[in-house]
């Protein structure tokens, strides 16, 4: 009796300790709340708890990179941690007028990932998906039965690239700031760069496969997104539509597979050189 009595004060101990440590990480300011709970997992969570009229950014720095994000209404959203383990600091800042903004609130916070492809095997703004959303689930329907994550991330690569098509009228009017939704990019069929890169990487990262969307430039100076994807032994496939010949996999461009077809996009894409990556999420 005695040694459970002394295992229970343990567990107990244990439990206040994790406790505390969650709310250590919970800041709460009088607009916001920045939730840093999920750091080691790769994620923080940042929620606005005043209805604001104004434009609202998020800031998350680590070192000499600074990425910044729109936060929309008052859902809780998912921001990654996409630079990996450190001390980080995230600020909200609310829009006074024209480009001029005020802190609302700051904090500072450690990730220590055990995984560091943690960001992006999530959830975040910008890859946003559930278990519920629809190209989640046609994605599973069609790795059914794949023997290896090549053949997966080939059948979602071919499922994205064959199902939608480029809207050319949405890339002349899509507004800055503008975040996908998979969901609604699914169900009408066509989408931009932007929208094949977000749909592909939330269906891999369903899958349990590391999955970046990848932001740069083609053939100089045309803003461009495309996927990387991380493949055990292999590393992140990066280098040169998408092909796999038994041994590694070129690079994988949804969009141009779907629009110009494999040929001309294998031709176009070549060894990678006609691309310049500026950012990942």
């Amino acid at each position: 009796m005695k040694k459970m009595c002394t295992l229970v004060v343990v567990l107990t101990l244990f439990g206040v300790f994790a406790a505390n440590a969650a709310a250590a990480r919970l800041f709460t300011g009088a607009k916001s709340k920045i939730d840093a709970v999920s750091a080691d997992s790769g994620y923080i969570t940042v929620t606005c708890t005043a209805t604001l009229n104004k434009k609202i950014k998020v800031q998350i720095t680590k070192g000499g990179s600074t990425h910044t994000y729109d936060l929309f209404g008052e859902k809780p959203t998912r921001y990654p941690l996409q630079v990996g383990n450190g001390t980080y600091s995230c600020t909200v800042l609310e829009n006074i007028q024209g480009n001029e903004y005020a802190i609302i609130q700051t904090a500072e916070f450690t990730a220590a990932m055990s995984n560091p492809n943690a960001p992006f095997l999530v959830s975040s703004q910008i890859v946003d998906y559930t278990n519920t959303s629809k190209p989640v689930i046609d994605g599973i329907n069609a790795v059914t039965n794949a023997k290896t994550v090549f053949e997966k991330v080939d059948r979602v690569y071919n499922l994205v690239a064959q199902r939608m098509s480029y809207d050319y009228d949405k890339a002349k009017t899509v507004q800055g700031g503008y975040v996908p939704s998979i969901d609604t990019v699914w169900s009408s069929r066509k989408g931009i760069c932007y929208d094949y890169a977000a749909v592909m990487a939330s269906i891999l990262r369903s899958q349990g496969i590391p999955t970046k969307v990848v932001m740069g430039y083609v053939k100089g100076n045309a803003y461009h997104a495309w996927v990387e994807v991380y493949i055990d032994k292999v590393g992140w496939v990066a280098t040169g539509p998408i092909q796999f010949d038994g041994k590694k996999f070129s690079l994988m461009d949804p969009t141009f597979l779907s629009t110009a077809g494999v040929e001309t996009a294998t031709n176009y894409i070549g060894d990678g050189s006609n691309y310049r990556k500026t950012d990942e999420f």
